[in-house]
């Protein structure tokens, strides 16, 4: 059933078998199909240990103090928490949350750790899109006019999961987009959409120190970070060493382009424009 569903719906497989039509698919595939493996509680945590708990390389311009509040109007482990409590309403409230509920009785304990205030200005600020807009960006972020090809671009639902206008409160017609905002890579996008790459950078080094971090509890082996040799060249960024073997790890941060995500390539296999 899944090889029809893909070969009734893809256009652009046309000479079956050829490396571009393969290769294509598979990115496509990939795309759509990846974030739904996810652990969202898992990616929650991820946060707290890539961005408080890691020490970067290099001094940063964009990851010091304060940044948080600056980007999110709170401070990181507030927004995390406001992800994480608009996901559960999500899941347990057939995808709606509305901000009247905090003023409900049981809600005092969460709003005794995260203010009310906070929890609304954060959902409208970073959530919640309205239909005019979510129209606006859907067309503007578009690349292709094929029907077929639209469930493999981007959705603004990734970027604002919660819809207005569709009842009290806040709708969310895909409960698994709201947790993903407080992942690391829901922070990548709002601070590359804030800083610019400079933060896309910073967060590079982050990441690769934090898979420093995690080879390191690996027993029994040395792990060694970058060498640099021949004066400038410098080695692949980790290198594990175990009695029987050395593995070579090279650490990438970068986010695939939507160009890529469809699967258009030129005929040496590139994505390209």
């Amino acid at each position: 059933m899944l090889a029809a569903y893909a070969a009734l719906t893809d256009p652009m497989v046309r000479d079956k078998g050829s490396f571009e039509s393969v290769s294509g698919w598979l990115l496509r595939v990939s795309g759509e199909q990846f974030s739904f493996q996810e652990s969202g509680f898992s990616d929650l945590a991820r946060t707290a240990a890539l961005f408080d708990q890691t020490s970067p390389a290099r001094a940063p311009a964009c990851l010091v103090d304060g940044w948080d509040e600056e980007v999110l109007g709170c401070s990181l482990s507030e927004y995390v928490g406001v992800a994480q409590l608009l996901h559960v309403s999500a899941q347990q409230h057939a995808g709606r949350f509305d901000p009247a509920w905090l003023e409900q009785p049981q809600m005092a304990k969460v709003c005794s750790v995260i203010p009310a205030d906070t929890i609304r200005e954060v959902t409208e600020r970073h959530f919640v899109t309205d239909q005019k807009a979510f129209r606006a960006e859907n067309e503007a972020r578009r690349l292709s006019r094929d029907p077929h090809l639209r469930r493999f671009e981007y959705n603004p639902l990734r970027g604002r999961p919660f819809l207005s206008g569709f009842g009290p409160g806040y709708l969310a017609p895909s409960s698994h987009l709201v947790a993903p905002k407080g992942s690391p890579l829901g922070l990548y996008y709002l601070g590359v959409e804030y800083f610019g790459n400079s933060f896309a950078q910073e967060l590079g080094d982050l990441f690769e120190q934090y898979i420093g971090r995690q080879l390191r509890l690996l027993p029994d082996v040395e792990v060694h970070s970058e060498v640099i040799y021949c004066d400038e060249r410098r080695s692949v960024d980790w290198i594990v060493v175990f009695d029987d073997l050395v593995l070579l790890i090279e650490v990438k941060s970068t986010r695939p382009t939507q160009e890529l995500r469809l699967g258009v390539l030129d005929r040496h296999g590139s994505c390209s424009s």
